[in-house]
């Protein structure tokens, strides 16, 4: 964990590293990562029992070009980006306290990581401190699939959602996505059905909205 100095001399940032999260309670937090993978990649923020707490991507460090936001009032905030088009390179996220206080987690995760269809994979190992985690599915348009991630054993109590390309460079929060599941509790699984409405790579998010460890499979049929 290393507090970088970028190119706006009044903004230290933290540099994330895939798949590892980090626990803060400074507000407003700013951390950086660096995406180098042709894969969508997802930012997430946990925010501390009971707060609000809200997610925005930049391109820049003096934060002024605002890709994506989720500012959702309760849950786990997500940003996910398309590096099937979108530039590789440094990115920066923002942390805002809505309402709450407390520590926060935040995660960055960038694949390279690929859903077969149909197919299942697991088990997965999910830690307690983790925050989302993507990957690529490859789908055409026109075709109906089902998602199902299907618990072996823990409490996390996870969500799914579904992005679709856009052909071009894309960012977008939680709330873009094209399909979600996230109505169970604690140690339950989660399923939606989707038809695609254009064919490419997709954008398949899971997340935990407690820090709670758990072992599933998902499955793409």
């Amino acid at each position: 964990l290393v507090a970088v100095t970028v190119n706006n001399a009044s903004a230290n940032f933290v540099a994330l590293l895939n798949a590892s999260p980090i626990s803060s309670s400074t507000l407003p937090g700013r951390f950086s990562f660096n995406q180098q993978s042709n894969y969508w990649s997802v930012a997430g923020l946990r925010p501390p029992s009971g707060a609000d707490f809200d997610l925005t991507l930049y391109s820049d460090p003096s934060l002024s070009t605002q890709l994506a936001s989720s500012s959702l009032t309760s849950g786990v905030d997500f940003v996910v980006g398309d590096h099937n088009f979108s530039p590789l390179g440094l990115y920066y996220l923002k942390v805002v306290q809505y309402s709450g206080s407390g520590v926060y987690t935040v995660e960055w995760e960038d694949g390279p990581d690929m859903l077969t269809v149909p197919g299942t994979i697991g088990p997965i190992s999910w830690g307690s401190t983790t925050v989302a985690k993507v990957w690529d599915v490859q789908l055409a348009a026109g075709v109906s699939h089902t998602f199902t991630l299907t618990m072996s054993s823990g409490t996390a109590n996870v969500g799914i959602a579904l992005f679709r390309p856009s052909g071009a460079a894309y960012y977008a929060g939680k709330s873009a996505a094209v399909a979600s599941a996230d109505a169970n509790g604690s140690g339950q699984g989660e399923s939606f059905s989707y038809t695609a409405s254009t064919s490419g790579y997709h954008g398949f998010v899971v997340w935990s909205n407690n820090a709670a460890s758990a072992s599933f499979t998902i499955r793409v049929q």
